[in-house]
């Protein structure tokens, strides 16, 4: 502030930061805490993707849950996309008999920008739009869904905040021990 005010800039460009909707699927999550029951497991992925959110600066976080439900999806997408930027879905993106992400977006007229990428984890995300508002469709694993956050989602919330270079730096470091992966497909480890 006082070196712009000291060249006499008095008005600068700003960009406001996104809000920032987080909806879990799953009707086999149960809540950290609870009793656990057979055929569940616990929720992690929006107490993580808060947490990393918060980390980089984002505050304005709103966490959904849905039911594998298309209906009940489809609810909680208009819901959620009403007063936030981007909408993150975790889980039910895939082609499973439970998985209503993408049906839900499809029926909402979100345009889609991409589904699937040829990479391990997270081939099943998906980018979409709808009215300037950003949709993303992050698998349900933990790992996926991290890896997917830093390489698409973290880039596009900088990116809608007028940053030039939002993607993270790249460096290349040995790897202890040999791997193979499939050819044609891009590997995190």
């Amino acid at each position: 502030i006082g070196l712009l005010y000291s060249l006499g800039i008095t008005t600068v460009r700003c960009f406001k930061k996104p809000a920032i909707a987080v909806i879990v699927t799953g009707n086999e999550l149960i809540a950290p805490g609870k009793d656990f029951q057979e055929g569940c497991i616990y929720e992690s992925n929006s107490f993580m993707l808060k947490s990393v959110l918060n980390e980089h600066g984002f505050d304005d976080i709103s966490i959904y849950h849905a039911a594998d439900n298309l209906q009940y999806t489809i609810d909680i997408f208009k819901e959620a996309s009403k007063e936030h930027d981007f909408v993150l879905f975790t889980g039910g993106i895939s082609v499973g008999d439970y998985d209503f992400v993408g049906k839900a977006l499809s029926n909402q007229k979100v345009k889609a920008i991409f589904y699937k990428v040829k990479q391990k984890p997270g081939k099943p995300v998906y980018f979409g739009m709808k009215s300037k508002k950003a949709i993303f469709g992050l698998p349900g694993n933990p790992a996926s869904v991290m890896v997917c956050f830093y390489e698409y989602v973290l880039p596009a919330l900088y990116r809608s905040m007028g940053y030039p270079m939002p993607f993270a730096k790249e460096m290349q470091l040995p790897v202890n021990g040999n791997y193979s992966k499939k050819s044609g497909m891009i590997h995190f480890l």
